[in-house]
């Protein structure tokens, strides 16, 4: 156990249904808990959807659209890191703030550039503010919570964040494709 976790025991104030604590107690760092997990899915999950757009509805060649998403994503892996590394040096909510920034800077011509099938401008618009998100949101997350709840926070926001956002995003992607 953690230092923190240890000195709780001694205390005796573990709380026995943290969930319960979480949501009566806690729901705002919740909801920004999960805020931060959502947004990091979110593009991963666009860049997971490239391919099968790039394929289905541009005819584009596969394997040079899986090279492409490979380079990519090892390049966002490695940004992710130094992203992560940096925070722990300038403050996590520097590093969030300035890539959200970023991100809204860059969103429209990542759009443009999404729907006229150039990838690798989508990737060079948006993999710093992707990388950031990335590299912060994990410990981002860990420091919202109190020590009490912090496992069950962190578990709830991330998973509902991946899960409810992240793995619907290539669907919903493909559902306004389709519709227009």
């Amino acid at each position: 156990e953690t230092p923190a976790f240890r000195q709780i025991i001694q205390q005796q104030a573990v709380v026995r249904v943290p969930a319960i604590t979480l949501f009566k107690e806690n729901t705002t760092r919740v909801i920004a808990a999960t805020s931060l997990s959502a947004s990091a899915a979110i593009m991963v999950s666009v860049y997971m959807y490239l391919p099968t757009y790039s394929i289905r509805h541009l005819n584009s060649d596969s394997t040079n659209v899986y090279i492409f998403i490979t380079l990519t994503l090892l390049s966002l892996s490695v940004l992710t890191l130094a992203a992560g590394c940096l925070s722990d040096v300038t403050g996590r909510k520097k590093m969030l703030m300035g890539g959200g920034v970023l991100l809204v800077l860059l969103s429209q011509p990542a759009f443009q550039a999404f729907t006229n099938g150039a990838f690798w401008l989508v990737a060079l618009l948006t993999i710093i503010p992707t990388a950031i998100s990335n590299g912060c949101y994990q410990a981002s997350a860990v420091e919202i919570f109190e020590t009490q709840v912090r496992y069950s926070g962190v578990a709830i926001s991330v998973n509902v964040g991946v899960g409810l956002f992240g793995g619907s995003t290539p669907y919903l992607l493909e559902f306004f494709y389709e519709n227009g």
